[in-house]
């Protein structure tokens, strides 16, 4: 039987398909059960065929299932050698892999290679909390086309004419397209609010769902921070470090059971050219994370709906709170697709 380690130990450009074609079924089982069937609904270890590639069926319930029931794989019409070729160069990738390029790489058509991206995914989690003795950093980052780069025979016939009841003179008229071309920006931007402890190399990145930037900063903020507080903080006292924008005013307004402050709220002066608080802490890694989610937007996918915005978050946190550090490693994460199944991924299939 192959072993799916000697697959790990070879860079990316020496891997080919028949590299690991061949045994792909005994590899994938290896995987699945490590070496011992048992049925997914009772967890019974009394099976019938437990080989590779063949229907099990469990003798004290006798359900039936095959290697792929229960997990992303279920009913593909894909060789399991195109699947393990894709999670490992999913896996490998510093910065992501498009669609076009593993379509390339495993010969298949690029809505097809779509799919199987947007599965593996959506098996990625999001339960990242932060820890008492954390010290976060909070900031925000707008995704979306960058407007001074777009030609401007294109930003016109974006924002259209005037309206024919305004009588405006040359001057007012380039007042409004300065405004309209200021809320066209804002509306391709997607809001994404970053969290990272700068005790530990733990990031999340939350996706606000939000179409005009304006009403994401006037109101939507404090709305959203109380969920997103009581998702990822600990209930008890700690320090959070922002810059001095008004969005993150609010957090004087969380009082904890003695009508104290929650958090020890350190401010980063940015518009006096101060990038630490009183205490030296500073949100520079926050700032590093953004311009390497920058460069994986704007170089390997150039673009992503914004539906699937969060989707897209979470591989980057799980690329930025899981580094590749060793072989092991390769293989932890690669176990993690057959036996942690989250019920999302079922919307791709």
């Amino acid at each position: 039987m192959t072993d799916i380690t000697s697959v790990s130990q070879t860079s990316v450009s020496t891997i080919t398909l028949q590299s690991i074609s061949e045994n792909a079924a005994e590899i994938f089982y290896q995987l699945r059960w490590n070496g011992q069937v048992c049925c997914p609904v009772c967890g019974s270890i009394h099976i019938y065929n437990p080989e590779p590639d063949r229907l099990h069926i469990c003798a004290d319930c006798k359900t039936r299932f095959s290697d792929t029931s229960g997990t992303i794989f279920h009913s593909t019409k894909l060789s399991m050698s195109k699947w393990l070729f894709a999670i490992y160069l999913f896996l490998t990738s510093s910065r992501g892999i498009s669609s076009y390029a593993l379509a390339r790489y495993i010969q298949v058509t690029q809505s097809t290679a779509w799919t199987m991206l947007m599965k593996l995914r959506a098996c990625l989690g999001r339960d990242i909390k932060f820890d008492s003795d954390d010290q976060v950093a909070i900031d925000e980052v707008y995704l979306g086309a960058q407007w001074s780069y777009k030609p401007a025979y294109k930003k016109y016939k974006q924002a259209g004419t005037p309206p024919k009841h305004w009588n405006l003179n040359e001057k007012e008229t380039k007042q409004w397209y300065k405004k309209r071309f200021y809320e066209l920006a804002a509306e391709d931007k997607m809001p994404v609010l970053g969290l990272v402890s700068l005790k530990h190399p733990k990031i999340r990145l939350v996706s606000i769902q939000s179409s005009d930037r304006q009403k994401f900063i006037q109101s939507e903020i404090n709305h959203c921070f109380k969920d997103i507080i009581k998702r990822l903080f600990v209930d008890v006292p700690m320090t959070v470090v922002t810059d001095q924008s008004r969005l993150y005013e609010c957090f004087a307004s969380y009082l904890d059971h003695n009508n104290r402050p929650k958090f020890n709220h350190q401010v980063c002066r940015h518009d006096l050219n101060k990038y630490k608080s009183a205490d030296g802490s500073s949100s520079n890694r926050l700032e590093a994370a953004f311009s390497h989610l920058r460069r994986s937007w704007r170089g390997v996918y150039c673009h992503w709906s914004r539906f699937y915005n969060q989707l897209y978050l979470d591989e980057y946190c799980f690329r930025y709170n899981n580094p590749l550090s060793s072989k092991t490693v390769i293989l932890d994460r690669i176990k993690e697709f057959f036996t942690k199944v989250d019920p999302r991924c079922w919307s791709f299939c």
